[in-house]
């Protein structure tokens, strides 16, 4: 297939947008119905669980190659950074400012991948790059600073979301180079585990005893949509973008932030 001038082929297009599409579940009901009846850290707890499960009992079917062992400190660190570390700054950010402020924070994936990459040596900051780079964090300290109309939004919730951005932006950094060597469904199964078993500890098992059925059903549906369906497009959308794209982490997290700014206007309406 022949790669478009933005960098991704068609097949890379359409797995982006795939996974935006699952990441628009979170302005549903659903999600709404999920958090009230797990929490923040229960339901993060649940979707990496879940996936964990899921892509473990999926490995030996499929016959995908066993990571070696001396990989595992590298897939632990992108485990922390990608499934329990981002998992858990959204959802607690989620809970403690609004909407708004989440969705537009979420944006700034690109500019700390473009951060991130600068520092490891991978892009050059030139004049035009560093100008915007400053505007894009000059409006990141004006939102958090500012006071939100409604009252929802704390500084304490935009700083979690902005690190939340951050974490995943180096997460799609530091993955690109796993990828190389292995197939994404080679690399979830331990990327989900590693990640449930760190986000153990700081989060505990989720409460059962009050969730609805309904609820139950909503959190089913977030772990198949959002994280088992987001989180395996995104792999294969990275890995399908051609070697010569230099900021191949951007493509990716270009439509992500589409989506987030979409769920923003939805979430908006329906208040």
């Amino acid at each position: 297939m022949q790669a478009s001038a933005t960098g991704l082929d068609a097949t890379g297009r359409m797995m982006m947008a795939t996974d935006a599409a699952g990441r628009l579940l979170w302005c549903t009901p659903m999600a709404e119905l999920a958090i009230a009846g797990f929490g923040a850290g229960g339901l993060a707890i649940l979707r990496m669980g879940g996936a964990a499960l899921f892509f473990q009992l999926l490995r030996p079917l499929l016959r995908l190659p066993v990571l070696p062992w001396r990989e595992q400190p590298f897939v632990l660190l992108c485990a922390i950074l990608g499934i329990s570390a981002n998992q858990l700054l959204f959802l607690h950010g989620l809970a403690r400012t609004s909407a708004t402020h989440a969705a537009l924070l979420t944006t700034t994936i690109p500019v700390q991948t473009v951060v991130l990459a600068v520092l490891l040596g991978r892009e050059r900051l030139d004049l035009l790059r560093a100008g915007g780079l400053a505007v894009a964090l000059a409006g990141v300290l004006v939102l958090i600073t500012s006071k939100d109309p409604t009252g929802a939004a704390s500084w304490v919730g935009d700083l979690m979301i902005f690190a939340n951005a951050g974490v995943y932006a180096a997460y799609l950094v530091l993955s690109r180079p796993l990828l190389a060597r292995f197939p994404p469904l080679a690399v979830l199964p331990w990327l989900f585990t590693w990640g449930l078993l760190t986000a153990l500890p700081i989060s505990g098992l989720p409460p059962t005893d009050r969730a609805t059925l309904p609820q139950a059903l909503a959190a089913a549906g977030v772990v198949l949509g959002p994280t088992i369906g987001s989180y395996w497009l995104n792999l294969y959308a990275l890995r399908t973008v051609p070697a010569s794209v230099v900021r191949s982490e951007e493509h990716t997290s270009e439509l992500q932030s589409h989506s987030d700014l979409v769920c923003r206007l939805l979430l908006e309406k329906k208040k």
